[in-house]
């Protein structure tokens, strides 16, 4: 349970980064089942 937050950084970040620079970056971030983080190009 103490990995909740650090997980929604993790999925957060992509998105206030792109806010901020005012840009879109063509990925969207996914976790699987084992919480690992991964990047998806595809749209």
């Amino acid at each position: 349970m103490c990995c909740w937050p650090l997980l929604l950084l993790w999925g957060l970040l992509p998105r206030v980064a792109a806010g901020v620079s005012g840009r879109t970056y063509p990925h969207r971030t996914l976790l699987d089942s084992e919480g690992k983080y991964w990047l998806d190009w595809s749209q």
